[in-house]
């Protein structure tokens, strides 16, 4: 079942349980939850699951090493989704960082 095939009760619990594994995984140093979401077929859990990331980074649950040593990790992979996925979730960083810069 794709993301929008869910209500949107249950897509905004799919997100909120998309961050929750991101953040266990962050916690962990065990990033197979993780890319499993960077790789989903569906462009959608893929999307919610950079914006975890960039959310996570937002309110500073984990330390930003922590979110480098993930997408470090996932760049490296064979999967073209993933490292693109792993590039959208720096870009959610560096745009959060670059507007707190700016003002």
């Amino acid at each position: 079942m794709g993301f929008y095939d869910l209500s949107r009760a249950e897509r905004e619990q799919k997100y909120q349980d998309t961050q929750s594994d991101i953040l266990r995984d962050l916690q962990k140093g065990d990033f197979s939850t993780t890319a499993a979401y960077f790789y989903d077929a569906d462009t959608y859990i893929r999307k919610a699951a950079y914006l975890a990331i960039g959310n996570l980074f937002k309110l500073n649950l984990p330390p930003l090493a922590e979110i480098i040593n993930i997408l470090d990790a996932l760049i490296k992979s064979d999967s073209e989704r993933i490292r693109q996925t792993v590039i959208n979730a720096a870009g959610e960083i560096a745009k959060r960082d670059f507007l707190c810069a700016t003002t």
